[in-house]
């Protein structure tokens, strides 16, 4: 396996060295996927973290591209737009590619070395993982699973990239799908997700291809109480104390 990381960047960047730390052992090639103007149209430009993060982690084998959205079209149109082009990008220019894995920057694998040999054991063209999800701090995070999935490793194919996929055998975020079939849930770890923790988190907020639900829901609200800790219940969902 010839596995390359291809990271989905905007916002977040604090977490990535963290999320980088998770897998580098693991990963033999890094493509970060920049945007300097978000899908909404904030300008900014998280190049220099991106080369602090990769500098922090000692990564010699990485590459950072940069995303035009086009703003005329919707900001999920424009996630599946980048997916997409990032691992076109990365089958053209990284020697060798034989697997993806795609990833965003709050999103970190304590058990990458085990999930890894897992898929590899399982010969399956592509697999998903179970998420845990973290609210506030890295020391809070909802009891359980989220009720979907995120993908994990992929085998790359002509299926990975270029079209749309209506169809995957798992509910995930449809951004990531592929039109691959033999799917696999991966047991022996899970993705653990900074989703809401964040230094900014209206600049998340506002620039989500998710920004509706968001703002139509409860989850700012209970962010920005601080009331808010373990035990509280949010959507059904019991915060409880991370453990290392």
């Amino acid at each position: 396996m010839n596995l390359t990381a291809i990271y989905n960047i905007w916002d977040g960047v604090e977490r990535l060295h963290d999320s980088i730390e998770s897998i580098k052992d693991g990963v033999d090639n890094f493509i970060f996927a920049i945007q300097t103007i978000s899908n909404a149209g904030e300008v900014d430009d998280p190049s220099e973290d991106v080369f602090c993060a990769a500098y922090l982690s000692k990564l010699h084998n990485f590459q950072v591209i940069t995303y035009r959205p086009d703003l005329n079209v919707s900001a999920g149109t424009n996630e599946i737009k980048k997916r997409h082009w990032a691992l076109k990008y990365a089958r053209e220019n990284v020697e060798g590619m034989s697997h993806f894995l795609h990833i965003d920057t709050d999103e970190c694998y304590p058990n990458f070395k085990e999930m890894k040999e897992e898929f590899m054991n399982s010969r399956a063209d592509g697999s998903v993982a179970n998420i845990v999800t973290y609210f506030k701090s890295k020391d809070l995070r909802f009891e359980g699973y989220d009720d979907y999935y995120v993908p994990f490793i992929h085998k790359l194919s002509k299926q990975s990239f270029g079209q749309y996929a209506a169809k995957y055998p798992f509910y995930v975020d449809p951004t990531r799908r592929t039109n691959d079939k033999n799917i696999v849930l991966i047991k022996g770890g899970a993705m653990h997700h900074y989703s809401w923790v964040r230094d900014d988190i209206m600049k998340k907020a506002n620039n989500s291809s998710a920004k509706s639900n968001i703002f139509a829901g409860t989850l700012l609200q209970y962010y920005n109480d601080q009331n808010t800790g373990e035990g509280t219940i949010i959507n059904g969902r019991k915060l409880i104390k991370a453990t290392k």
